[in-house]
């Protein structure tokens, strides 16, 4: 079973993709699947973390929940940029950044402080 909807194929090849890795496993697929199934049109991720749940304010930083955070990143090394970010946080958001970005800075090549 291809991990593209039927709609992504009929888009010019040159468009695209960026993904919310959290948001894919609260929607029941494996994002580790979702992001290598598209391949190289993955060039954006969204990386956040938790229990995945629909609740937001259970989203955690990266590396402090449930997402794979590392082998989501193996299986899209042509990724030119991430977004680190929460849809709400029940926390300082400010640390909440700190700490997802002091988890991925080194899995992640060309990453600045």
């Amino acid at each position: 079973m291809s991990c593209q909807p039927p709609a992504v194929e009929k888009v010019r090849p040159e468009v695209v993709l960026e993904i919310d890795a959290y948001w894919v496993a609260v929607g029941g697929a494996d994002p580790v699947a979702v992001v290598r199934g598209f391949g190289d049109r993955v060039r954006f991720l969204h990386l956040k973390d938790g229990p995945v749940s629909r609740d937001n304010l259970e989203q955690r930083p990266a590396g402090q929940g449930r997402l794979p955070i590392d082998a989501i990143l193996a299986a899209a090394p042509q990724v030119e940029a991430g977004a680190v970010e929460f849809d709400e946080y029940a926390g300082d958001i400010f640390e909440g950044i700190a700490a997802s970005h002091a988890f991925l800075a080194p899995r992640v090549a060309g990453v600045s402080a």
